[in-house]
C-alpha cells in the first residue's frame, strides 16, 4: 500500500508491502508520484522489483575477485585456487555480466579450456565457477536473469594410462 505526503513542495511516496522492504521516493508532481507508486507496487507483487542497493550487474571477474578474498582464503588449497582464479580473470568469460551468463557461455569456456588442459583441470575450473555462482546467488544476493543449469558440463572421465 502506498502513502503520500507533501513536504516543502515535494510529494513523498512510501510503498509498504508485508514481507518486502519499504520503498520511498520524492517527486515534484503528484502525477509522477502516483505513477511510480502504482508501478512499484505492481513490480513488488509480481516479484519483478529489484532493490537498488542489491547489485544486479557484476562481472564474473569481479565475482571471482570477491570469491578469492572472502571464500578461497579460508580453504586449505588457497594458493592453488588463487592461481586458478587469476587465470580465469584473464579469460574472456570474466567480462560477462552475471545477469547475462548462460549455459552456452559455460560450454564455450569448457570447450576452449579442454583444448589447453586436461579434463580433470577443466572440471576443477567448472567446479570453482559453479561454487562461486551458487554463493553469489544464495548468500550475496545477486540475481541471474537466465536460469543456469546446475550441471555445467558432462565431461568424459579422464583417460588413464595403465601400465602393462
Amino acid at each position: 500500500m502506498a502513502s503520500f505526503t507533501k513536504v516543502n513542495g515535494k510529494h513523498h511516496v512510501r510503498v509498504r508491502i508485508k514481507g518486502h522492504r519499504t520503498q520511498c521516493n520524492s517527486f515534484i508532481y503528484k502525477a509522477d508520484a502516483l505513477k511510480w507508486a502504482l508501478e512499484t507496487e505492481r513490480a513488488i507483487r509480481l516479484g519483478e522489483f529489484q532493490d537498488e542497493d542489491k547489485k544486479e550487474d557484476i562481472t564474473i571477474g569481479e565475482l571471482l575477485q570477491r570469491y578469492s578474498q572472502q571464500i578461497s582464503i579460508s580453504k586449505k588449497s588457497c594458493t592453488i585456487e588463487r592461481l586458478r582464479i587469476g587465470k580465469m580473470q584473464r579469460h574472456w568469460i570474466s567480462q560477462i555480466m552475471l545477469s547475462k551468463l548462460c549455459d552456452v557461455d559455460i560450454a564455450r569456456y569448457r570447450d576452449e579450456r579442454l583444448e589447453e588442459v586436461s579434463s580433470v583441470t577443466c572440471l576443477r575450473d567448472l567446479g570453482l565457477i559453479s561454487h562461486m555462482i551458487n554463493i553469489a546467488l544464495r548468500e550475496w544476493g545477486y540475481k541471474n536473469q537466465t536460469i543456469l543449469s546446475r550441471e555445467f558440463a558432462n565431461l568424459p572421465e579422464p583417460i588413464r594410462e595403465t601400465e602393462g
